[in-house]
């Protein structure tokens, strides 16, 4: 009977641990890394809502790697739509290029510099209001 509970109990963990994680995580220069959900990038800094640090403002060029595990709305600087084109996408950092997923085009690659802001749903509702 013990063994068939740790038989069963192990079973669990590994279903769990195999689960994908859904959180949106950031490494800095310093290789510090911020797990939590992007919350904005407007101007020359990225929001990060962690459950254990709260709310975590860092400047957007000390971000070195970044993996969403959301469809975030993704604008693009050089874009001549009025207003610019709202990409929505998940984002990924491979070699200093980002790679935008599950827009249309999809995949893209473009330089970190290109992006003018990033908005998760609630804060792409709230700019839309303005």
């Amino acid at each position: 009977m013990r063994r068939n509970r740790a038989y069963a109990a192990c079973l669990t963990l590994a279903a769990l641990t195999a689960l994908p994680i859904r959180a949106d995580q950031i490494t800095l220069k310093n290789g510090d890394r911020v797990t939590g959900s992007i919350v904005k990038k407007d101007g020359k800094n990225l929001t990060v809502k962690s459950d254990l640090m709260g709310t975590v403002t860092v400047p957007w060029d000390q971000v070195t790697d970044i993996k969403t595990g959301e469809t975030l709305n993704v604008i693009l600087s050089g874009q001549t739509a009025q207003p610019p084109a709202v990409t929505k996408a998940t984002i990924s950092e491979t070699n200093g290029q980002l790679t935008l997923s599950g827009g249309q085009g999809s995949p893209v690659t473009i330089a970190p510099e290109r992006v003018e802001a990033i908005r998760n749903a609630v804060e792409e509702q709230s700019y839309e209001r303005m």
